[in-house]
Protein backbone atom coordinates (compact mmCIF):
# COMPACT_ATOMS: atom_id res chain seq x y z
CA UNK A 1 0.00 0.00 0.00
CA UNK A 2 1.40 3.39 -1.01
CA UNK A 3 2.15 5.79 1.81
CA UNK A 4 0.24 9.08 1.47
CA UNK A 5 2.17 12.14 0.30
CA UNK A 6 1.61 15.06 2.68
CA UNK A 7 2.50 18.55 1.49
CA UNK A 8 3.64 21.10 4.08
CA UNK A 9 3.65 24.77 3.12
CA UNK A 10 7.12 26.30 2.95
CA UNK A 11 8.63 29.43 4.44
CA UNK A 12 10.14 31.93 2.01
CA UNK A 13 12.50 34.86 2.42
CA UNK A 14 14.06 37.25 -0.09
CA UNK A 15 17.54 36.47 1.21
CA UNK A 16 17.54 32.68 1.19
CA UNK A 17 14.47 31.63 -0.79
CA UNK A 18 12.73 28.52 0.52
CA UNK A 19 13.75 28.07 4.14
CA UNK A 20 12.41 27.05 7.54
CA UNK A 21 12.64 24.39 10.23
CA UNK A 22 10.36 21.56 9.13
CA UNK A 23 11.81 18.80 11.32
CA UNK A 24 8.93 18.68 13.79
CA UNK A 25 6.36 18.60 10.98
CA UNK A 26 8.28 15.85 9.19
CA UNK A 27 8.45 13.73 12.35
CA UNK A 28 4.77 14.19 13.12
CA UNK A 29 3.74 13.14 9.61
CA UNK A 30 6.20 10.24 9.39
CA UNK A 31 5.13 8.94 12.81
CA UNK A 32 1.61 8.29 11.49
CA UNK A 33 2.69 6.74 8.19
CA UNK A 34 2.78 9.73 5.85
CA UNK A 35 5.56 10.90 3.55
CA UNK A 36 6.19 14.62 4.20
CA UNK A 37 7.22 16.97 1.38
CA UNK A 38 7.67 20.75 1.39
CA UNK A 39 5.38 22.73 -0.92
CA UNK A 40 7.49 25.42 -2.61
CA UNK A 41 6.25 29.00 -2.96
CA UNK A 42 5.60 29.72 -6.64
CA UNK A 43 4.99 32.94 -8.54
CA UNK A 44 2.87 31.21 -11.19
CA UNK A 45 -0.46 30.76 -9.41
CA UNK A 46 -1.77 28.83 -12.41
CA UNK A 47 0.00 25.72 -11.07
CA UNK A 48 -1.92 25.80 -7.76
CA UNK A 49 -4.55 23.39 -9.06
CA UNK A 50 -1.94 20.84 -10.13
CA UNK A 51 -0.14 21.22 -6.82
CA UNK A 52 -3.30 20.45 -4.84
CA UNK A 53 -4.17 17.49 -7.07
CA UNK A 54 -0.70 15.98 -6.56
CA UNK A 55 -1.03 15.66 -2.78
CA UNK A 56 -2.89 13.22 -0.54
CA UNK A 57 -3.05 15.73 2.30
CA UNK A 58 -2.01 19.33 2.99
CA UNK A 59 -0.67 20.94 6.15
CA UNK A 60 -0.57 24.74 6.27
CA UNK A 61 2.34 25.41 8.61
CA UNK A 62 3.18 28.28 10.95
CA UNK A 63 4.89 31.51 9.98
CA UNK A 64 4.61 35.34 9.93
CA UNK A 65 1.44 37.40 9.59
CA UNK A 66 -1.01 37.73 6.71
CA UNK A 67 -1.35 41.29 5.42
CA UNK A 68 -4.50 42.72 7.02
CA UNK A 69 -5.53 44.11 3.61
CA UNK A 70 -6.72 40.58 2.84
CA UNK A 71 -9.47 40.86 5.44
CA UNK A 72 -10.33 44.54 5.14
CA UNK A 73 -8.13 46.06 7.85
CA UNK A 74 -4.90 48.02 8.14
CA UNK A 75 -1.71 46.42 9.42
CA UNK A 76 -0.91 46.78 13.11
CA UNK A 77 2.55 48.06 14.17
CA UNK A 78 3.21 44.76 15.96
CA UNK A 79 2.61 42.70 12.83
CA UNK A 80 5.48 40.92 11.08
CA UNK A 81 4.40 40.28 7.49
CA UNK A 82 5.29 37.22 5.49
CA UNK A 83 6.94 37.55 2.09
CA UNK A 84 4.36 38.68 -0.52
CA UNK A 85 5.16 35.72 -2.77
CA UNK A 86 4.42 33.26 0.04
CA UNK A 87 1.26 35.13 0.97
CA UNK A 88 -0.09 35.11 -2.59
CA UNK A 89 0.80 31.46 -3.05
CA UNK A 90 -0.50 30.23 0.32
CA UNK A 91 -3.84 32.03 0.03
CA UNK A 92 -4.33 30.76 -3.53
CA UNK A 93 -3.41 27.26 -2.36
CA UNK A 94 -5.84 27.50 0.56
CA UNK A 95 -8.69 28.70 -1.65
CA UNK A 96 -8.08 25.93 -4.17
CA UNK A 97 -7.82 23.28 -1.46
CA UNK A 98 -10.99 24.45 0.28
CA UNK A 99 -13.08 25.02 -2.85
CA UNK A 100 -11.97 22.13 -5.05
CA UNK A 101 -9.70 19.80 -3.11
CA UNK A 102 -10.83 16.47 -1.70
CA UNK A 103 -7.90 15.57 0.53
CA UNK A 104 -7.64 16.34 4.27
CA UNK A 105 -6.37 19.78 5.27
CA UNK A 106 -4.78 20.78 8.57
CA UNK A 107 -3.90 24.38 9.39
CA UNK A 108 -1.46 25.07 12.23
CA UNK A 109 -0.97 28.53 13.82
CA UNK A 110 -0.56 30.75 10.74
CA UNK A 111 -2.25 27.91 8.88
CA UNK A 112 -5.59 28.33 10.67
CA UNK A 113 -5.42 32.05 9.91
CA UNK A 114 -4.71 31.45 6.22
CA UNK A 115 -7.62 29.02 5.94
CA UNK A 116 -9.90 31.49 7.67
CA UNK A 117 -8.87 34.46 5.52
CA UNK A 118 -9.11 32.36 2.35
CA UNK A 119 -12.71 31.56 3.34
CA UNK A 120 -13.55 35.24 3.80
CA UNK A 121 -13.04 35.47 7.56
CA UNK A 122 -11.13 38.07 9.57
CA UNK A 123 -8.42 38.11 12.23
CA UNK A 124 -7.68 39.95 15.43
CA UNK A 125 -4.50 41.79 14.49
CA UNK A 126 -2.89 41.93 17.96
CA UNK A 127 -4.39 39.89 20.80
CA UNK A 128 -3.05 42.01 23.71
CA UNK A 129 -5.06 44.97 22.37
CA UNK A 130 -7.99 43.19 20.71
CA UNK A 131 -8.72 40.56 23.38
CA UNK A 132 -6.55 41.39 26.39
CA UNK A 133 -3.62 40.06 28.37
CA UNK A 134 -5.27 37.66 30.83
CA UNK A 135 -3.83 34.75 28.79
CA UNK A 136 -0.36 34.95 27.24
CA UNK A 137 -0.45 33.61 23.68
CA UNK A 138 3.02 34.66 22.55
CA UNK A 139 6.16 32.57 22.86
CA UNK A 140 8.14 34.90 25.09
CA UNK A 141 11.40 32.91 25.26
CA UNK A 142 13.00 30.89 22.46
CA UNK A 143 12.89 27.16 23.14
CA UNK A 144 10.39 27.52 25.99
CA UNK A 145 6.76 26.74 25.24
CA UNK A 146 4.01 29.05 26.47
CA UNK A 147 1.19 26.77 27.64
CA UNK A 148 -2.46 27.52 28.37
CA UNK A 149 -5.83 25.83 28.77
CA UNK A 150 -8.07 25.11 25.76
CA UNK A 151 -11.67 23.92 25.94
CA UNK A 152 -13.51 22.24 23.09
CA UNK A 153 -17.05 22.67 21.82
CA UNK A 154 -19.24 20.15 23.60
CA UNK A 155 -19.81 17.12 21.35
CA UNK A 156 -17.71 18.85 18.70
CA UNK A 157 -15.27 17.21 16.28
CA UNK A 158 -12.19 17.85 18.43
CA UNK A 159 -13.73 15.95 21.34
CA UNK A 160 -14.02 12.94 19.05
CA UNK A 161 -10.46 13.34 17.75
CA UNK A 162 -8.64 13.97 21.03
CA UNK A 163 -10.95 11.99 23.30
CA UNK A 164 -11.11 14.84 25.83
CA UNK A 165 -13.15 18.00 26.31
CA UNK A 166 -10.18 20.19 27.17
CA UNK A 167 -6.39 20.12 27.11
CA UNK A 168 -3.26 22.17 27.64
CA UNK A 169 -1.81 23.59 24.42
CA UNK A 170 1.31 25.47 23.49
CA UNK A 171 0.93 28.99 22.17
CA UNK A 172 3.10 30.98 19.78
CA UNK A 173 1.03 33.73 18.18
CA UNK A 174 -0.24 37.29 18.60
CA UNK A 175 -3.14 37.05 16.15
CA UNK A 176 -6.21 34.82 16.01
CA UNK A 177 -9.50 34.19 14.26
CA UNK A 178 -12.01 36.99 14.76
CA UNK A 179 -14.89 36.20 12.40
CA UNK A 180 -14.86 32.61 11.08
CA UNK A 181 -14.82 32.37 7.31
CA UNK A 182 -17.80 31.20 5.26
CA UNK A 183 -18.64 27.61 6.13
CA UNK A 184 -16.45 27.54 9.25
CA UNK A 185 -17.23 27.71 12.95
CA UNK A 186 -15.16 28.06 16.10
CA UNK A 187 -14.85 24.78 18.02
CA UNK A 188 -12.22 25.56 20.68
CA UNK A 189 -11.32 28.53 22.86
CA UNK A 190 -8.73 29.71 25.36
CA UNK A 191 -9.94 31.01 28.71
CA UNK A 192 -9.93 34.59 27.37
CA UNK A 193 -12.26 33.64 24.53
CA UNK A 194 -9.54 33.51 21.88
CA UNK A 195 -10.52 31.07 19.14
CA UNK A 196 -8.17 28.08 19.18
CA UNK A 197 -9.71 25.93 16.44
CA UNK A 198 -12.12 26.04 13.50
CA UNK A 199 -13.79 23.31 11.46
CA UNK A 200 -16.50 23.28 8.77
CA UNK A 201 -20.00 23.89 10.12
CA UNK A 202 -21.08 20.62 8.50
CA UNK A 203 -18.43 18.71 10.48
CA UNK A 204 -15.43 16.71 9.31
CA UNK A 205 -17.00 13.32 8.64
CA UNK A 206 -17.17 13.85 4.87
CA UNK A 207 -13.84 15.67 4.67
CA UNK A 208 -11.21 16.40 7.32
CA UNK A 209 -10.57 20.17 7.45
CA UNK A 210 -9.25 21.44 10.78
CA UNK A 211 -7.49 24.63 11.79
CA UNK A 212 -5.61 24.77 15.10
CA UNK A 213 -4.09 27.88 16.63
CA UNK A 214 -1.53 25.91 18.65
CA UNK A 215 1.43 23.80 17.51
CA UNK A 216 0.71 20.08 18.15
CA UNK A 217 3.74 19.08 16.09
CA UNK A 218 6.05 20.69 18.67
CA UNK A 219 4.51 18.76 21.57
CA UNK A 220 3.52 15.57 19.73
CA UNK A 221 5.10 13.53 22.54
CA UNK A 222 2.54 14.91 25.00
CA UNK A 223 -0.72 12.89 24.75
CA UNK A 224 -3.22 13.43 23.27
CA UNK A 225 -1.54 15.85 20.83
CA UNK A 226 -0.50 13.07 18.44
CA UNK A 227 -4.14 12.18 17.80
CA UNK A 228 -4.70 15.10 15.45
CA UNK A 229 -2.09 13.69 13.06
CA UNK A 230 -3.51 10.19 13.40
CA UNK A 231 -6.97 11.46 12.51
CA UNK A 232 -5.57 13.49 9.63
CA UNK A 233 -3.87 10.46 8.05
CA UNK A 234 -6.75 8.09 8.77
CA UNK A 235 -9.15 10.39 6.88
CA UNK A 236 -7.30 9.86 3.59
Amino acid sequence: MRQPIIGITGVYSSESGLCGNYGVYFRAVAAVGGVPVVIPCMTDLAVVKRQVESLDGIIFSGGPDVDAFNYGKRNHPEMSLMHPMKENWDLALAKEALDHGKQPVLGICLGIQELNVAAGGSLFRHIPEDIGTSVEHRRMKAGVETMHHVRFKEDGPLVKIFGVTELTANSSHHQSVEKPGTGFEAVAWADDGCVEAITPVEGIEKRFVVGLQWHPERIQDQPPQEKIFQAFIQSI
